[in-house]
């Protein structure tokens, strides 16, 4: 993907028309973040909930019998990088903002790596069969736009 990953510096800075472009990128991220996050889930069948457009934030939890969960946040006070909290509650839109303290990322590859290797260390021993929960929550429904925008600058570095 190559949208502006220079984003979090411009964050706050306005340009013409007081418009703060920084924040197409910033969802566009978000977005592509759940579509990776998904494809995981869905190689290791996990859940995925993702948050609402406030919190920026995604749980995955397992299906089996050890049922670990991970929530990431993006926090907007630490310029947008990205923290982990272990808490069980699968709905990420219930997590408390003081409990992501794990940083796990500067960067979206960053975040994933981390992810990856979490889900691989806790992987259950029974493959649980049956369908995943998969919810992605508001900020991915309410701009599709970004997304659409996302893939487009991921198939030009592809071509």
């Amino acid at each position: 993907m190559d949208y502006d990953y220079n984003w979090r510096s411009k964050i706050g800075k306005k340009v013409k028309n007081n418009e703060l472009t920084w924040r197409i990128s910033l969802h566009a991220e978000y977005v592509e973040f759940l579509n990776e996050l998904n494809i995981l889930s869905e190689i290791y069948n996990w859940n995925i909930w993702g948050g609402g457009v406030n919190n920026f934030a995604v749980t995955l939890s397992q299906r089996g019998l050890n049922c670990k969960s991970i929530s990431i946040c993006l926090k907007a006070l630490d310029g947008y990088k990205y923290y982990a909290c272990f808490d069980k509650d699968s709905n990420p839109n219930n997590i408390n903002k003081n409990f992501y303290n794990e940083c796990i990322g500067d960067t979206m590859e960053e975040a994933l790596k981390y992810v990856h290797s979490f889900i691989v260390e806790n992987k259950d021993s029974k493959d649980i069969q049956g369908e995943r929960i998969v919810v992605f929550g508001g900020a991915y429904d309410r701009y599709p736009l970004a997304y659409f925008w996302a893939l487009e600058e991921r198939d030009k570095i592809i071509s």
